[in-house]
């Protein structure tokens, strides 16, 4: 009595190319093959065949279950282990899938047949059930697309990817845009990563080299996020090294904040900040000030460490400042309200009052010329007395 035969098809994975809509032509691609031979006895057990050389039929079609071989057919011979296990490498016979025009938009499928072999119990020529081509992507290796593919480039350099270019000069080099998209909490639309020296993990060139783009997740995202851990490293780096109009990094916003810092910040060019006058209107005299700062009662003090705050990352020491509520009561319109965002997405914002120290500064001169002013007429009319004398 004969026994019907049954093959386990392991691992398919195709080696190609992408280009353009024509990408596979006159190229050695392969596929990469590994079954199982095996049978089921009378007793219902699955039992390996016959270790030895059996004759192997591999045929593709466009069809799951009829038609004819539509681009590729070739018998070999392959050898079986004691678990009935082989392998085979289809488009190695000398032709190679690469020269035959293969027409990937559509679903092909492929037909082994085993023509012979010592497994007396298998009944010759046996066909097993089609299987349908796929492509992985682990099983990409080195290539270049050939010329005349519009510069469509892909090209592998010892572990280095160019797209767009045949010289990457990085891991992955790209001449165009890359879109990255990702959706869900802790989502990442593109990453990058890098050790080293003077490394960097994403960079760009260009009117907007990286940009980043957040429309949602609760207050939490972030259109550009960058990390560092190491030692004197940098999170995000921006530089710009030509004109004044070159911006190392660029903050925009048009109602929360273009930048917001939690923990110190230091510089060590100029702060600046816009003061001409053709930005400005309804422009009027400060005057009648000097009370006013009389009224205000600096302090010393320490921020608070505790949990509540603790994400707001303060400054550790003694500090020397204004207390907001009653800068308001003296000049409201140097207080403002302000929200700090916890990086725990469970924890509602913290609202807090903050003071404008900057505009502060034209206040304490108006009230360092009203008390010159004073001094002066003090001292005319102290000159005055004595000359009556």
């Amino acid at each position: 009595m004969k026994y019907f035969l049954v093959s386990l098809v392991i691992f398919i994975g195709m080696l190609h190319e992408v280009g353009n809509a024509q990408p596979f032509r006159d190229l050695p691609l392969k596929i990469s093959y590994q079954g199982a031979l095996t049978y089921v006895n009378l007793m219902g057990k699955t039992k390996a065949v016959k270790k030895g050389t059996y004759s192997v039929k591999f045929e593709f079609f466009n069809d799951p279950t009829g038609g004819s071989a539509s681009f590729y057919s070739d018998t070999r011979s392959v050898t079986t282990d004691s678990k009935g296990i082989y392998v085979a490498t289809i488009g190695d016979n000398g032709t190679g899938l690469g020269n035959i025009t293969v027409d990937f938009d559509i679903l092909n499928w492929l037909q082994v047949t085993i023509m012979s072999g010592p497994e007396t119990k298998i009944i010759y020529p046996h066909a097993l059930p089609r299987v349908q081509l796929t492509s992985v992507p682990y099983a990409l290796g080195p290539w270049r697309t050939p010329a005349g593919f519009g510069g469509h480039h892909i090209i592998d350099y010892d572990g280095s990817v160019g797209i767009g270019t045949d010289d990457p000069g990085a891991t992955l080099g790209v001449i165009g845009s890359i879109s990255g998209s990702n959706s869900g909490d802790n989502s990442v639309g593109v990453t990058g990563s890098a050790s080293g020296t003077s490394t960097t993990g994403v960079s760009g060139t260009g009117t907007i080299g990286v940009k980043g783009a957040s429309s949602t997740g609760g207050g939490s995202s972030a259109g550009v996020s960058g990390v560092s851990t190491d030692v004197g490293g940098t999170g995000v780096r921006g530089e710009a090294n030509s004109g004044s109009e070159a911006y190392g990094v660029w903050g925009l916003s048009a109602s929360g904040y273009a930048g917001y810092f939690t923990g110190d910040v230091h510089y060590t060019g100029t702060l600046t900040g816009p003061s001409d006058a053709k930005l400005k209107e309804n422009i009027q005299a400060v005057s009648s000030i000097l009370s006013k700062v009389v009224a205000l009662e600096p302090h010393t003090f320490n921020f608070k460490k505790g949990s509540e705050y603790a994400d707001m990352n303060f400054a550790n020491g003694r500090h020397y400042g204004l207390i907001a509520q009653e800068v308001e009561k003296v000049f409201p319109d140097l207080v403002s309200e302000a929200a700090h965002r916890s990086t725990d997405r469970t924890k509602q914002p913290i609202q807090y009052k903050s003071v404008n120290y900057v505009e502060m500064i034209p206040i304490l001169v108006q009230a360092i010329k009203e008390q010159q002013s004073m001094i002066d007429q003090l001292k005319a009319e102290i000159d005055q007395l004595k000359g009556n004398r």
